[in-house]
């Protein structure tokens, strides 16, 4: 993988973990986010991609309810990566 590509997946993980919308508690929340990681880095600059994909997979897949506006910044903190 290159050097950028490690760049950004590791900053996607740390956004994800300070949002931590599965509120993952201890070591574990290191490695919770990072199976999302490849699919944000797909959608590269979409916003709609990206926040089709967070309502899939938190709503979907996890069950888990989220706050809007901070989904937006989420979003709007990944594309400026």
């Amino acid at each position: 993988m290159s050097e950028l590509y490690d760049i950004k997946f590791k900053n996607i993980n740390e956004i994800l973990m300070a949002w931590n919308p599965l509120s993952v508690e201890g070591p574990a929340l290191q490695d919770e986010y990072i199976s999302m990681i490849p699919s944000i880095l797909k959608a590269g600059d979409d916003y709609s991609k990206l926040e089709n994909y967070f309502e899939k997979e938190l709503t979907g897949r996890y069950g888990v309810e989220y706050n809007a506006v901070d989904l937006q910044d989420v979003i709007k903190r990944i594309l400026r990566i």
